[in-house]
């Protein structure tokens, strides 16, 4: 990714965290970074191209922890979840303005038939559920839903993150993961 493209995604993500993806225009980001409408065009043909861009980006990082995580023998379920949810609070704390945007378009990333976007979703929940069951064989209960436990985990995470979002950079990284593994494992464990 060239350096203007990574301008006019910095800009996108600043645009749509303030007013959101529906109010947002292509004029308010190319204002936003310097450039000229058209510009913009020669890298993105639509808003959605560049919405889709910062997903695939956030989950695809997201995914990659996960494959590491579940491929790590020597972790057990819950050491999985709270690294995982250590990796989500970095990212979020790196970038603030992601977490706002993935919780505002829950609706586009979460039910969108998009052909680049739905495959990585679905992995990372395939990647979650299969945590979840495999620490149901010993650590967590056994009448959980794994599925439903997947959508309130990933749902969840990013709703706690986007709700301390303006202030993740005072916040003590420490508080703020300890917090949200009480919140997830609590409902989960034996």
């Amino acid at each position: 990714m060239d350096k203007r493209e990574e301008e006019i995604i910095k800009s996108a993500m600043e645009v749509f965290a303030e007013v959101g993806f529906h109010k947002a225009k292509i004029s308010h980001i190319a204002d936003r970074a310097g450039i000229a409408v058209g510009t913009i065009y020669l890298y993105f043909k639509k808003k959605e191209d560049i919405l889709e861009a910062i997903l695939m980006r956030s989950w695809s990082i997201v995914e990659e922890a996960l494959k590491l995580v579940i491929n790590d023998t020597d972790l057990k379920g819950t050491e999985k979840i709270k690294e995982l949810i250590s990796i989500i609070v970095n990212q979020a704390k790196q970038n603030r303005l992601m977490a706002q945007i993935i919780l505002h378009e829950f609706k586009y990333w979460s039910d969108n038939d998009n052909p680049r976007l739905k495959p990585l979703i679905t992995s990372i929940q395939t990647l979650l559920r299969r945590i979840i069951s495999e620490g149901m064989e010993n650590e967590f209960r056994s009448d959980i839903d794994p599925g439903a436990v997947t959508s309130f985990f990933i749902g969840g995470v990013w709703h706690y993150l986007a709700y301390y979002s303006n202030n993740l950079e005072t916040i003590n990284e420490y508080t703020v993961k300890r917090a949200l593994e009480k919140l997830v494992l609590q409902g989960m464990l034996k």
